[in-house]
Formats: C-alpha cells, structure tokens, sequence
C-alpha cells in the first residue's frame, strides 16, 4: 500500500503534546517512522529518527519491508545513538537477537508473532474439541485457569476491592431460613415447604432471589427441612436441617455456618418485601443491622388488629416520632435495640423485626462466637424466650449479643413487607401483590 507520511514539524508537534500531558515518568513514547517503506530514503529516515528523538520521544522505532536485515543495519548504523531502537522483526525472521544488538538495537518486539501463534493454536484447538465434543480433549494444550488468573492479577485486585471499596460494595452472601413447617398453611404445603407458595404466578423463594439479584447479590445459601427435596432453583448453596421439627431457626442457621462470614444477610423464607427495603439495608454502616417496621407502634395506636399473631417486637433505644407524619417521614439519628422478643411487653415495644438482618465481617464474627459460646453456658438451662438453645430463635441469639455489650442498630421502615405464615396471610398475600 501507499504509504503518505505527515510532515516532520507535525509529527514533532504530536510528541511534544504527549510528552506535555505525561503523568507517569515511566511511560515510554516511542516515536515510529516508515520511510523506508515509502520509499524516501535513508537520509529522510535518519532526519526523521533523529528530529523525533530532539522532540522528546523515548525511543524510535524505524521500520523496513526489507526481507532481510541489511538496509536496517545500515540505517542503524548510522543513527547518533541519541534514544534507544526499537525493531520490529516480523519480516526478517532469521536475524538473531545479538546480530541485532550489534546493529545498535535495544529493544525488539514479536507481538505479531504471538498474534499469529495465537490463532493457530486456536484454530486447532476448536478442531480438536468440534471432533471429540469434549472440552476435556484439550487439555493438555491449554494453560490452568489459576495461571490465567495469575497473568490478570485477580489475587492483587481481591486485596484491592477489600482495602478500597466503599462498604456495600464487597461480595454479600445471603442466607435463607427455610426450614420450618407451620401447620396453619395445611393443606397448601402438604408437597412442599412454605418458601415455595406460589403467589400470582411466582413462589415466595423466587421473588426473594430475585430482589437479592437486583441489588447485586448472587451469592445465596438456602437452609433446607420440611419437603426439602421439592427445592431445586439454581445457583442456590443448599444445607439441610433434618433435624427442622424439634429445633429453631438459630439451629438452622448454623446447619449453614460455613457461610457464615464476610458481610451477609439473614433472610426468612416466608416474607415477600419491596425491593427498596433491601436496598436500604444495604446502605447500613453498622456491623449489626436489623429491619423493623414502625408500623406496628402505629397500629397498637389505632387499636388494629396486629398483622402476625406472634410479632417479634423490638424496643429502641430512643423512641421514634408518634402522629401522622411519623408514618412517612421516618428520622435520622439514633436506631439503637435494646431489646426484642416475642414476649416483649406492648408498651415497651416500638416497631416489629420483619426477619431480615445484615452483618458485617465484625458483625457476623461477633455472632458466631456469640453461639459458640452459648453452646457451652446455656448447655443445661433455659435460652432467653427458648427453652432450650436447640430451640432458640434468631432473636434470641441478638438479645445475648446486646446484653453482651455489642451495639444492634434498627433499619426502620414503614410497611412494604409481608409475613407468610398463615392461610389467611397467604390469602391477603395473594390480594394485596401484583
């Protein structure tokens, strides 16, 4: 092809810009000419090289179409030695690395080399696998993924994304508790566990994966009891809890404590929510944050009917708001539990907890060793609300955290969730969910 070479003041012009904007002294700017394959010379070749090289330029790479070494040598030769060469040996494949030295080289690309080896490997390797079918069939010519995963540095980035990510940003594991059988749903769960009601045309497990998946969450564990065999969805971690009918929630839980570390959310398996609740979970800075919905005070204060017959109750630390706009305006400041139970006096009681929690790498460390160590000093004695530790509730485990010393601060909401744990709350389910 024909080559049309700018002139050299404007090719200055170019170096001089970049070296201008250059923040890395490190970074080399390699000024390149084909004068030679133009056709101009090689006394244009060396006004180039050299005028480049004057202009700032790191190093200068002069190219030839020559099949051989001879017109480059010469050029080299003749040039002042001012930066370093660089050279291209695409074509004059037989010329070795010191012949080059000799000639005044100092660095030598094969990129077009690699390219071409590249795509023959390629194009043997797919002949290979379209003939067997099998990916296994090229093994042996192929690199471990642990080596591409060295070559891309993935073990400096996991570092970096830990040290410098703003929290929130970092890998989430939510775990589902879904192990439990309320008999008030027979006989809609007589082949199936709760998580797996179907309400307009999506089961309650299904909607909860999916409102995990929308804020990025894909990391999920489920725990497993009554019917366990009818749960399939995947890129779900499976546990199991064959012990479901004579446990609680807490020993479920704990069926999955391998999961349990790095920033992770607990989740019931029977509450349908908005989107927006988990969202702003997410955004909690404390190591220990639980969901409760305001809406109950407020109910006890119209004299309603309470959503759930056995409410989790959570008392904070300060108040909130009472009257009309406590219910859509809900304030900053301080969320601080004090304490929670479904045996908590009404008129201690402040808000509901909806059964979805978010703890922290310290958070959740903190709550491990918290159970560990209730093993051992509750091992013959009552648990809080429980009778026993075997059947203690995860709430129960958040009361002895506080009572503790460990701060547990409240995600405050207002509505936008439901229970499932009932028929006549599946019945409202099915009315009040588009």
């Amino acid at each position: 092809m024909r080559r049309e070479l700018i002139p050299i003041d404007e090719h200055c012009g170019k170096i001089k810009a970049t070296k201008a904007a250059q923040v890395i002294p490190d970074f080399m700017i390699i000024a390149r000419t084909e004068a030679l394959i133009a056709g101009w010379g090689i006394e244009e070749t060396l006004t180039r090289a050299e005028a480049y090289a004057k202009a700032g330029a790191d190093a200068v790479l002069i190219h030839s179409k020559s099949k051989t070494f001879d017109q480059l040598k010469s050029v080299y030769k003749a040039f002042s030695g001012r930066v370093p060469i660089v050279v291209v040996t695409t074509i004059f494949d037989q010329t070795t690395a010191a012949e080059m030295e000799d000639a005044g080289v100092k660095i030598i690309t094969y990129a077009n080399h690699l390219v071409r080896a590249a795509i023959r490997g390629m194009r043997e390797t797919l002949e290979l696998i379209k003939k067997d079918t099998r990916t296994g069939a090229a093994n042996d010519r192929i690199v471990t993924l642990p080596e591409v995963y060295d070559i891309v540095v993935v073990s400096q980035m996991e570092k970096d994304e830990k040290a410098f990510l703003p929290v929130g940003s970092e890998k989430i594991t939510a775990v589902i508790v879904a192990a439990g059988f309320e008999k008030q749903l027979q006989p809609r769960i007589e082949d199936k566990p709760e998580c797996l009601l179907d309400i307009k045309s999506k089961t309650i497990l299904e909607r909860q994966v999916a409102a995990l998946n929308e804020c990025d969450i894909k990391e999920i564990a489920l725990i497993r009891g009554y019917k366990k065999e009818a749960i399939t969805l995947p890129n779900i971690r499976y546990y199991d809890n064959d012990r479901y009918e004579e446990t609680g929630e807490l020993f479920s839980i704990f069926c999955a404590e391998s999961e349990l570390k790095g920033r992770t959310i607990l989740l019931y398996g029977d509450i349908v929510f908005d989107g927006t609740i988990l969202e702003k979970l997410l955004k909690s800075p404390a190591d220990i944050s639980l969901v409760v919905d305001l809406a109950w005070q407020d109910q006890q204060q119209r004299g309603a009917q309470p959503s759930h017959l056995n409410p989790d109750l959570v008392s904070l630390a300060e108040p909130p708001g009472k009257g009309p706009l406590a219910r859509f305006v809900i304030p900053e400041g301080e969320h601080r539990i004090v304490k929670l139970g479904q045996q908590l006096p009404h008129d201690q009681a402040h808000g509901e907890f909806i059964g979805m929690a978010m703890f922290s790498d310290e958070g959740i460390k903190a709550f491990r060793d918290c159970y560990r160590a209730s093993l051992e000093k509750y091992k013959s004695t009552g648990f809080h609300e429980a009778g026993t530790l075997a059947k203690a509730s995860f709430t129960d485990l958040v009361q002895e955290l506080i009572n503790l010393g460990h701060r547990v601060d409240a995600v405050p909401i207002f509505k936008g969730w439901m229970e499932v744990d009932s028929f006549e709350e599946y019945q409202k389910a099915w009315a009040k969910i588009r």
